[in-house]
């Protein structure tokens, strides 16, 4: 039994389009969210804990919710579009081999 497969490719570029916009965003502002918040629960700590504990959040959290989730959202709206557009190539050199009875 066959299956019918549809590619709407305006919906696969919305799609990595609000990827890139929206959900960025949202990734950005939970990161900003999640540092203050990280920021007012140590605020009353002291001592060399609390110094390395900071040089962690600095040097190894902070830096992968600043770039490194950010970077694989765009990442994975880029292979959608690069997706899309694939299909849509594919589906116009298969439309070109087709006979359409014109001279």
């Amino acid at each position: 039994m066959a299956a019918n497969v549809i590619f709407d490719y305006q919906a696969i570029g919305n799609a990595a389009n609000a990827i890139r916009t929206t959900h960025a965003d949202n990734y950005a502002s939970a990161a900003a969210t999640f540092k203050s918040a990280m920021e007012t629960a140590i605020a009353d700590w002291t001592g060399e804990s609390k110094l390395r504990f900071v040089e962690m959040l600095t040097n190894v959290v902070y830096p992968h919710l600043d770039t490194a989730v950010p970077g694989i959202v765009t990442a994975l709206a880029d292979v959608l579009d690069g997706n899309g557009q694939s299909m849509a190539d594919t589906d116009a050199a298969i439309a070109q081999q087709i006979p359409n009875g014109a001279t």
